[in-house]
């Protein structure tokens, strides 16, 4: 793979990240890094840290950019017809990776408002799939960890079953994306079978209380859930059973989809994005893991 700070200049030049100065991209990065070390109890004085509200508004800029470089690289490697399961796609690759692994270092030093409305569930999504994509390895499990108690994952009985739904995939897919234990994979896979369970008494209490318009909207909102359901599935399947070889093609027949109706939602479509390529990535490092040197045919 192409050396890391030719790539980090490479991605710098791209337009969103290059309209902000060398300086402030800096101070920015400097600024998350310190936060960090405080919020992972790294730092010297043991504090908490808390970025001031001009600083956090830098380094949100600055992840925001190197987040639009990333998915303009999804989209190059997605219409090139390359494989985002494997590494080694060339430049593309190993732009889109330092892209993310970037943004996530920032991503990682902002706050992440906890609780159970989809925005939120599908922030934490974003960010860990910009980690898994980053190969942010133990940072990315420390993250989460942080990040998981604020997230209302486990709703009460009468909670809505839209949002139900939300909680419950953003628990299974947080327990794939981070270096998954066979117990987080099991965890996934009894929970992705209690809502398959649970969908037909969920949607008929659910649909009796809305009007037809509103339920027509809602229809196709369950339809990318469902969808990102299914993904999971594949993905799930692929860690028990696996590898199998047409996981790739099955998890981007499922983001696509989930992305068919979303194209008026920017920031889910983003989440899609790079959740099927994390997805991908993931599935690749489970393969790598089950694959023996010298064993497999």
């Amino acid at each position: 793979m192409p050396d890391a700070e030719v790539m980090l200049d490479s991605v710098d030049r791209h337009w969103a990240v290059a309209a902000i100065s060398a300086a402030d991209r800096a101070l920015a990065r400097q600024s998350a890094d310190a936060a960090w070390a405080a919020l992972h109890g790294d730092a010297v004085d043991g504090r908490r840290a808390q970025l001031k509200k001009p600083t956090a508004a830098l380094v949100s800029h600055l992840a925001t950019a190197y987040d639009r470089a990333g998915i303009d690289r999804i989209e190059a490697l997605r219409h090139a017809g390359l494989d985002l399961a494997q590494e080694g796609n060339g430049r593309a690759d190993a732009e889109l990776e330092a892209a993310a692994a970037n943004a996530f270092a920032l991503y990682r030093a902002l706050p992440l408002t906890g609780g159970d409305e989809p925005v939120h569930l599908f922030a934490a999504l974003r960010v860990a799939a910009v980690g898994v994509v980053g190969s942010a390895g133990p940072a990315l499990s420390d993250w989460i960890a942080l990040v998981r108690p604020t997230l209302a994952l486990a709703p009460v009985a009468e909670t809505p079953w839209d949002a139900m739904l939300a909680a419950r995939l953003t628990a299974v897919w947080l327990d794939l994306l981070v270096e998954p234990a066979p117990e987080g994979v099991e965890r996934a896979f009894d929970t992705l079978g209690w809502l398959r369970e649970a969908r037909t008494v969920g949607e008929a209490v659910l649909f009796v209380r809305l009007p037809t318009a509103e339920a027509q909207q809602m229809r196709l909102h369950l339809n990318t859930l469902y969808s990102l359901a299914d993904a999971a599935v594949v993905l799930t399947l692929h860690m028990r059973r696996g590898p199998l070889a047409d996981t790739p093609a099955r998890l981007a027949g499922a983001f696509d989809r989930a992305r068919a109706v979303t194209a008026s939602e920017t920031a889910l479509d983003a989440t899609l994005l790079w959740l099927y390529a994390a997805s991908q990535r993931a599935a690749a490092r489970q393969t790598a893991q089950m694959v023996l040197p010298g064993l497999s045919s």
